[in-house]
């Protein structure tokens, strides 16, 4: 699906914790909200800023389609990847997720990875709320 050249590459890049290429470590990343399913070449899962733009930069020079995923809440099957040919999900899910919370203001700095869930429980902890409740279809 992927030249080894690629895979090792990547791994050079991310260390063996930051890249997910057996098939049982993918099925997570390749299932969409609403139980789409995809085939990714690997899961890349950078740990850093740097990581990150290492990973997009070695993909764009190499013509390695991204499908990026970060809270994985779409329901519009944006985050899944297709069937159709060698895809990296470059995933969100290991770099930290800090929350901006701004009392006075009462506002929130919107971050990667930032699930809604996670912003709920978060504000109500101050004796806030957000008031955009999304239910499963």
């Amino acid at each position: 699906m992927i030249e080894a050249r690629h895979i090792e590459a990547l791994t050079n890049l991310l260390g063996e914790k930051g890249l997910l290429t057996a098939p049982g470590d993918r099925a997570a990343y390749e299932t969409g909200a609403r139980y789409d399913n995809g085939r990714a070449a690997f899961v890349a899962r950078p740990a850093s800023t740097a990581e990150t733009s290492a990973v997009v930069a070695y993909c764009v020079q190499n013509g390695i389609a991204l499908v990026p995923q970060s809270g994985k809440t779409a329901l519009v099957s944006g985050s899944t990847p297709a069937d159709s040919g060698p895809q990296d999900v470059p995933s969100l899910d290991r770099r930290p997720a800090p929350f901006y919370l701004d009392r006075v203001n009462r506002s929130v700095q919107p971050v990667a990875r930032l699930v809604l869930a996670e912003l709920t429980v978060n504000i109500e902890e101050s004796g806030l709320f957000f008031a955009i409740v999304l239910l499963p279809c």
